[in-house]
């Protein structure tokens, strides 16, 4: 194919040459944002969706390679452990007793999301706390709050007295309007 014969590009020439020179800048009066560069709520709110899309495939693809990396030192720990077993067997045969040191997991760090596991035995000791809060804030106000505790009850008596005294006047009077309704209607 020669050159100018594919005729996408003569339509790119030809374009070309009807708008050379023209130049639409930003700061010009009547420039207007193409539509396309027009940016908006729905535009930014997309954009922000496909970042957060995105931030998540890379917080789980960095979560696999974790996982795949505590498998793989699993692996080494329990080759390794294998070898230490051969090693000892052949130290023993040639008589030279030696210590190995085998590596060990350290599951706090290794395993933080156990942490979040709650089993039957954590919650029996989470209530059997709470128990013991209960009693120790009972003996706490048996032994401070004592008077608290009897003047509390010496208010509630009086307000229960001041109730009983309201409802025997209250009777007495208004036994006292029906001796005086009873005399009205005698008259």
């Amino acid at each position: 194919m020669n050159r100018g014969d594919d005729k996408n590009e003569k339509a790119k020439i030809d374009e070309a040459r009807r708008t050379f020179g023209e130049y639409h800048l930003k700061m010009d009066d009547n420039y207007e944002v193409p539509e396309s560069e027009q940016v908006d709520y729905k535009k930014k709110r997309q954009q922000m969706i496909l970042l957060e899309g995105s931030i998540h495939k890379i917080k789980v693809d960095f979560n696999i390679k974790v996982n795949d990396l505590r498998v793989r030192k699993q692996d080494i720990i329990s080759q390794v452990k294998r070898l230490y077993e051969r090693l000892g067997n052949i130290n023993e045969e040639l008589g030279t007793p030696e210590t190995l040191v085998l590596p060990k997991i350290d599951e706090k760090v290794e395993y933080p999301e156990k942490d979040f596991n709650v089993t039957d035995s954590d919650i029996e000791n989470y209530r059997n706390d709470l128990k013991q809060r209960e009693i120790d804030a009972k003996q706490k106000d048996k032994g401070t709050g004592g008077k608290k505790k009897k003047q509390q009850q010496a208010e509630a008596a009086e307000k229960e007295a001041k109730a009983k005294a309201d409802a025997e006047k209250k009777a007495k009077q208004g036994a006292k309007h029906e001796e005086v309704k009873e005399e009205v209607q005698v008259h």
